[in-house]
This record gives structure tokens, sequence and C-alpha cells, in this order.
């Protein structure tokens, strides 16, 4: 779990890493808005993480 920054506000939430087929479609979809993001990925030999942010919900 984690908080990240959106705007002024800081949110809790809970992170998980998207894999397989899933990020693949996420991956392609970013670097087709950020043409300069795909250029990451042909940079490294590693597999750059996509990861998926859930808020927490209070209890």
């Amino acid at each position: 779990d984690v908080k990240i920054e959106v705007g002024n506000d800081t949110i809790d939430v809970h992170a998980e890493e998207i894999t397989g087929a899933e990020r693949d479609r996420i991956y392609k979809k970013q670097a087709s808005l950020y043409p300069q993001f795909a250029q990451y990925q042909q940079k490294t030999k590693r597999t750059i993480p996509v990861m998926a942010f859930t808020p927490k919900t209070r209890r």
C-alpha cells in the first residue's frame, strides 16, 4: 500500500503490478499517447512495470 499525489491531494491506495497481455495493452496505449514513452522500453532489456492504483476505502 502506498500514498500517491493527485493534484494537491494525497490518496492512500493499493498498488498492484499489471502483467502479461493486459500490461502490454496498457503500455502500448501509453506509448501511443506519448511517443517518447515507447523509447524507454527500447533503451533497456528489462520490462518496465505497469502499475494499477486502487483507492483504499475508509472504514
